[in-house]
């Protein structure tokens, strides 16, 4: 199916459905497949295309967005975000519309020359763009999870389009997501392993976008969200909040010390360790062996401790890999 499915009045997904992808990025199993979410809006002056697709789907793409605009009319492509999922048909994309203006992030600019390994005419978003009829306005949401990432918001019809932020590896042409699956699993997993190193920005995200009246939300992978976009605003709130208390901990500064040990010897320097940490006032020390630390566990110990010490003997000059 290449027909491009309708959002809301005036704006279609033009994206991609991957549904035989089950490794992304070397670090994410995607048992689902995944998406990437293009999106384009018409206004009365104008279409404005939000991001493109991997390059191994510029068919599906460049199908999807001509059977509801010709490249004339495109008067703006806008790149929340300019990694390779998002960004492969750019090249193209300029080629068959070169009346279009490029926007990106400020922070995206070096970015965009790198890829592109050509000089192009852009533009920074800041000020309101205009469609006619349709209004985009930008947010600057940096590190969620590149530095270049950014929002749109289209005011009119009050959506949202948030590049990776809120969005999950699920790949479900169905799209919305009251029509597809059960898709929590994967909503959480990408948090986990995208958005959970960078916390404290997508705090900074949320706050930025609390008084935006956001109906839905648009994100570059996975479904959209139209039937209660702040149930998952207020999951990425709950997840993100800094998690520095243990019960009976007072005001001591909590240390872990992580070991892995062969022979023993390495433990026995992990407890000499310990037992220093448990001689200075307002140190109070934990010890766990990586052996037997599940992975979640141990992020959450690093998430709640004030500081670290990492133990392991060497095989052939290294440290032990994962097992």
């Amino acid at each position: 199916m290449m027909k491009p499915i309708l959002i809301t009045e005036d704006v279609h997904f033009i994206g991609a459905f991957d549904s035989a992808i089950r490794t992304f990025d070397i670090i994410m199993k995607t048992a689902n497949g995944s998406s990437y979410n293009s999106y384009l809006v018409r206004g009365s002056d104008g279409v404005a295309v939000i991001d493109t697709a991997k390059l191994e789907f510029a068919s599906d793409f460049f199908t999807r967005l001509e059977a509801v605009a010709s490249y004339n009319e495109i008067k703006y492509i806008i790149l929340n975000h300019l990694e390779p999922d998002h960004s492969g048909c750019l090249p193209e994309l300029i080629k068959r519309s070169p009346g279009a203006k490029v926007i990106i992030s400020s922070r995206a600019q070096g970015m965009l020359k790198a890829l592109l390994k050509s000089n192009i005419s852009y533009e920074v978003a800041k000020e309101d763009l205009s469609l006619g009829n349709k209004t985009l306005r930008f947010y600057n949401t940096p590190f969620l999870h590149w530095p270049d990432t950014m929002c749109t918001f289209l005011v009119e019809d009050q959506i949202l389009f948030s590049g990776d932020i809120f969005g999950s590896h699920f790949c479900d042409q169905r799209v919305f997501d009251d029509k597809v699956g059960d898709f929590q699993y994967a909503f959480k997993y990408y948090y986990d392993h995208i958005m959970r190193p960078f916390k404290s920005y997508a705090l900074k995200a949320l706050n930025l976008l609390k008084d935006v009246p956001i109906k839905t939300i648009c994100p570059s992978h996975g479904p959209v969200l139209r039937t209660n976009p702040s149930l998952y605003m207020d999951m990425y709130r709950t997840w993100s909040q800094e998690k520095k208390s243990s019960p009976g901990g007072g005001g001591d500064k909590k240390v872990i010390v992580f070991y892995i040990t062969s022979y023993g010897n390495t433990g026995l320097m992990a407890e000499k360790m310990f037992e220093g940490l448990e001689s200075v006032p307002g140190i109070r020390p934990a010890m766990f062996d990586l052996a037997s630390l599940e992975t979640e566990n141990m992020i959450n110990l690093l998430e709640e401790s004030d500081g670290i010490l990492v133990g392991t003997p060497t095989i052939n000059g290294d440290a032990v890999k994962p097992a």
